[in-house]
């Protein structure tokens, strides 16, 4: 419940900051940004670490230090392994497999730590997120009587993150910057009906990002 109201309550504040940049500035196409870049999760549990391509789209108003972006990312798949008992023999058992790759789509509300208006060369900034994560395929994996595993793989197809960091913007010129965060994420998976006896493929985990930023500056 509580992790409910959290994405509530960030679905809400990014609805309510989007709301006031299109009031303020969001017509002109001054203060877009765009950014291509990649990803690292660092997961643990007896999962591997994938890395991942990130899209963004976003905006910078130089009357406000909050700024905001959308991004798109897509995961590449990844290893997981873990230890079991079967409840046949009460012996151990391993079970290992790798997941499919995932899409997601995640809302990214910042604020800069300092005066942002005359693009510096330097921008630190703390951020909130949240977001939807999908897999494009089933998992794979491979055990032996899977079906007396006290334990077994999560068949969720779909999570949500929610989290938070911080980062900096690194500016070459006004219009191109490099754009490095380090983000948590908590995770809650759909679709498990509150089974408990589940191995989540994807759990919470720190992550990083590195992106070359692209800005508009001309007004229309």
């Amino acid at each position: 419940m509580k992790k409910l109201i959290v994405l509530c309550s960030l679905v809400v504040l990014a609805f309510t900051t989007n709301a006031q940049y299109r009031k303020a500035s969001f017509l002109t196409k001054h203060g877009r940004t765009y950014d291509i870049g990649a990803t690292y999760r660092i997961l643990n549990g007896g999962r591997t670490s994938p890395f991942g391509f990130v899209l963004s789209y976003g905006k910078e108003n130089p009357d406000t230090r909050v700024h905001f972006w959308l991004d798109m990312e897509l995961v590449m798949s990844n290893d997981f392994k873990y230890q079991t008992v079967s409840t046949m023999t009460s012996l151990p058992m391993q079970v290992s497999g790798r997941t499919g790759m995932s899409f997601g789509i995640k809302y990214n509300l910042a604020y800069f730590l300092t005066d942002n208006s005359n693009d510096p060369k330097l921008s630190p900034y703390i951020d909130i997120s949240a977001g939807y994560q999908g897999r494009f395929t089933l998992d794979e994996a491979d055990y032996t009587a899977y079906a007396y595993a006290e334990k077994y793989p999560s068949d969720a197809r779909a999570s949500v993150l929610y989290g938070g960091g911080g980062g900096f913007i690194y500016r070459f010129t006004p219009a191109l910057g490099l754009r490095v965060s380090a983000n948590y994420y908590g995770v809650s998976e759909l679709g498990n009906h509150g089974a408990t006896n589940l191995y989540p493929l994807l759990a919470s985990h720190p992550a990083v990002n590195v992106a070359l930023r692209f800005k508009i500056l001309d007004q229309d």
